[in-house]
């Protein structure tokens, strides 16, 4: 469970390996398929870029990390209790310079983020005044500075707040 907590709110990689050893890359790739993941692989652990560069490269879909997100929300990962659990783990992250960087203060927002050479990801639930929002950016890039996209997810992010928020208000003053 601490593992799981240091890969999640502290995107520790190395905690992430330390999982995908005890457990083993067929286990998880059956479980990821059992929860209707069925494009994402793990084909090497985080960080090998001796098995990258070998061509096993693992793999996720937008699609599939707003359906993980969207099952742990609704509790219906694992089940509820365990959805629960890892909704309060992803509110706690502290990489917090891609999806909640440019919210307004005291935004809530339950997420994960990726970071690898090449690769820049955040993915999670932005928890809104007029309500939730489901925000996956995946990013790939052609050098080691991931500043840029970093940035350009916390615009995309910035941006999904400001236009849902604005789209609230002009229905709650049409209601009026």
């Amino acid at each position: 469970e601490q593992l799981l907590g240091f890969m999640i709110s502290d995107s520790d990689n190395t905690a992430t390996n330390m999982l995908t050893n005890l457990f083993g890359l067929d286990s998880l790739n059956a479980s990821f398929a059992k929860f209707g993941l069925t494009d994402t692989r793990l084909n090497r652990r985080i960080a090998d870029y001796e098995m990258r560069d070998k061509g096993y490269e693992n793999y996720t879909t937008a699609a599939e990390m707003a359906l993980l997100f969207e099952q742990i929300y609704t509790g219906h990962f694992v089940s509820a209790d365990y959805s629960s659990k890892g909704m309060e783990i992803l509110k706690i992250s502290h990489t917090n310079d891609r999806i909640p960087k440019l919210l307004p203060e005291g935004t809530v927002v339950a997420h994960k983020t990726g970071l690898e050479n090449g690769i820049c990801h955040d993915a999670g639930i932005i928890f809104a005044p007029d309500g939730d929002l489901l925000l996956v950016v995946l990013t790939k890039h052609g050098n080691t500075n991931s500043i840029p996209s970093k940035e350009f997810i916390a615009k995309i992010a910035r941006e999904a707040y400001g236009y849902f928020e604005l789209s609230s208000r002009i229905l709650q003053s049409k209601l009026n």
